[in-house]
């Protein structure tokens, strides 16, 4: 074999793992696209039958929140608030869930308003599959301060008032006095 040859084998051998080297690049910033398009969480709220009790006997109106989170590292900052024996409308009957931005460290470098589906389930511990779901996506005419940069410490949440029947809680979503809300967005900008 000819030097030349060698060279133009090597020269192909090198083109085929760039080609390879770049649809690899091409996969992973694809997949990293995807992952950062949409986010899930899911927030375990024990002793909810407590929570009621403790509603109820003091005639208020108890909110519990989630802990803050944020939807990636550097990423919107939220949390979720439920109302374990309803608000509104749907006082002592219905299951209230919320969620709400938050003002967050990255705030600057974030898109806003924000733009995406959210969609609140309340999961099904026994057979897992049966969830309760709502789906919401951002109301930029009516609720658009909910999805504005906060000024504040958070912005006026949004959700699902009406999201269960308490009546609806039990035997699937409500075992061992604790429930499951997850959320799902999907961001659509």
């Amino acid at each position: 074999m000819m030097l030349s040859d060698k060279i133009g084998l090597i020269y192909t051998q090198n083109c085929n793992q760039q080609d390879e080297i770049r649809k690899k690049v091409d996969e992973i910033e694809m997949d990293l696209k995807n992952k950062l398009k949409s986010f899930e969480y899911v927030w375990k709220v024990e002793n909810f039958a407590q929570l009621q009790c403790y509603t109820k006997s003091a005639g208020t109106e108890e909110i519990v929140y989630s802990d803050p989170f944020y939807t990636s590292e550097f990423g919107y900052k939220i949390r979720l608030r439920l109302y374990p024996n309803g608000n509104g409308a749907g006082k002592g009957t219905h299951l209230y869930v919320f969620l709400q931005v938050m003002k967050g460290p990255h705030d600057a470098i974030l898109n806003w308003p924000i733009v995406w589906t959210e969609k609140l389930s309340i999961l099904d511990q026994l057979n897992h599959k049966d969830h309760h779901s709502v789906t919401v996506d951002s109301d930029l005419i009516q609720f658009k301060d909910c999805y504005d940069k906060p000024v504040e410490e958070y912005n006026r949440s949004v959700g699902c008032p009406l999201f269960i029947s308490l009546d609806q809680l039990k035997p699937l979503y409500l075992v061992d006095d604790t429930i499951f809300v997850k959320l799902d967005l999907s961001f659509t900008s």
